[in-house]
């Protein structure tokens, strides 16, 4: 493909190589500029998801709640970021331990303060054996 050759189509030929650059394109895409952000918060998180992932993270779990929401709403709008939302927090850490296991990449867990975080112990301790 994407040769042009005796008998080929020039434009098909272009439209092919557009389709294809198209594919790697959407590989480079970046999260949009801090100064987009519509707040303080929202602009932190979309640099934490974004130095998270230049360090090899794609799997964030999430359990949403107020406190998490300019977290998940940059996970959410990054083309990279692969988002799990569970609302059982002990559920989501066993996912995120099998995630980290099988791909060999950490994954993020994310949740609301307090007791939440409690949650995800048993997958912390599993982690660890």
């Amino acid at each position: 493909g994407v040769g042009i050759v005796p008998g080929s189509d020039a434009l098909q030929e272009w439209a092919e190589l557009e389709l294809k650059a198209k594919q790697f394109a959407k590989l480079l895409v970046s999260a949009p500029p801090l100064s987009a952000a519509p707040n303080v918060n929202y602009a932190w998180a979309n640099a934490a998801v974004e130095e998270l992932l230049r360090c090899g993270v794609r799997h964030f779990c999430v359990a949403p709640g107020s406190r998490s929401s300019p977290l998940t709403a940059a996970i959410a709008a990054h083309p990279r970021a692969q988002p799990m939302v569970c609302i059982d927090e002990r559920s989501l850490a066993f996912f995120a331990l099998g995630a980290t296991r099988g791909s060999g990449t950490p994954a993020v867990l994310i949740c609301s303060s307090g007791t939440a975080v409690a949650n995800m112990l048993p997958a912390v301790i599993e982690a660890s054996q």
